[in-house]
């Protein structure tokens, strides 16, 4: 084989993707909450392209900071020394902070955490040296920065989303996936998924996932606020689906959920019991990255 020509990496804010085409505003139809994923595709490709430098990768987190509040949270030196290797799971965990940033801009972050279908980390605090506890001015590497050390100043804005909530999430999507003929029926066709999950790709577009989470997080909010404010559910959902879809996303949980299912292995099961709200009782299988996946045992609402 002849020698390939180097070819220059993409910019991120090449035409349709420039920093300004986004805005901190409500993201309140499926368009901009598409081009938000294109962007996120593009990223990742170009993180995969060896011809990418590490100050490729801190120059395109700019186009994803709409707020200017979370890449100026970052050490640029520690950013450019992440592994190669960690680049797409960097971006991806960014982004998400990235996300979350825009819904407490707008205001929708507080009914999604009060419901308690997304859950941001704590605070951090360390002791001192007479014991008492102080805020940690850079938080614990934990969670989902444990690996990806260089995000551990934004910890905080990178989410868990509820059990019973992908539980509901996953039912809709199994039900959608029975409809089509995708979900496998034999022991056979649990050991040769490719075929289906290639039709899924084909068949189950973003927009329609995008409306399969909507319906989804309506069920979910219906079941909180049933005994308060009826029209309050479909209010935050209205408002909050696009945030949800975009977190579900980037932390890799819809394609986690949909994957398990068509390979039968469900990254959710019920016990069969129910939580205060009357919600079905979902916990992790142990299948999948589980990457941003609160389990309702730890839900003190």
């Amino acid at each position: 084989m002849p020698p390939q020509k180097s070819v220059k990496p993409k910019k991120l804010t090449q035409r349709g993707h420039h920093r300004g085409n986004l805005t901190p505003g409500p993201i309140g139809n499926w368009p901009l909450a598409s081009r938000i994923l294109d962007m996120q595709r593009l990223a990742v490709t170009l993180s995969d392209d060896p011809n990418t430098k590490p100050s490729d990768i801190w120059n395109m987190l700019q186009s994803f900071d709409v707020t200017s509040t979370v890449r100026n949270r970052l050490d640029r030196n520690e950013v450019e020394r992440t592994p190669r290797a960690l680049w797409e799971r960097f971006l991806s965990l960014y982004i998400a902070a990235c996300i979350t940033a825009m819904a407490r801009k707008t205001g929708v972050l507080i009914p999604l955490e009060r419901s308690g279908l997304v859950v941001l980390p704590e605070d951090h605090f360390t002791e001192n040296d007479e014991g008492a506890r102080q805020k940690a001015s850079i938080p614990d590497v934990t969670g989902h920065t444990g690996i990806v050390r260089s995000l551990s100043p934004v910890e905080g804005e990178i989410p868990d989303l509820n059990g019973a909530f992908l539980g509901m999430l996953q039912s809709r999507l199994k039900t959608e996936l029975a409809k089509s003929g995708l979900l496998p029926v034999t022991d056979d066709d649990k050991k040769n998924p490719d075929k289906r999950i290639r039709e899924a790709s084909n068949r189950f577009s973003g927009q329609r996932l995008f409306g399969i989470t909507r319906k989804a997080t309506q069920d979910y909010l219906r079941g909180i606020h049933k005994d308060k404010e009826p029209n309050l559910a479909d209010i935050v959902t209205s408002n909050g689906t696009p945030y949800i879809f975009l977190w579900l996303k980037s932390l890799k949980l819809l394609d986690d959920i949909v994957d398990g299912l068509l390979r039968g292995k469900p990254l959710m099961r019920t016990t069969g019991e129910y939580d205060n709200d009357g919600n079905s009782v979902f916990v992790p299988t142990g299948e999948g990255t589980q990457a941003g996946l609160y389990g309702v045992e730890h839900d003190e609402r």
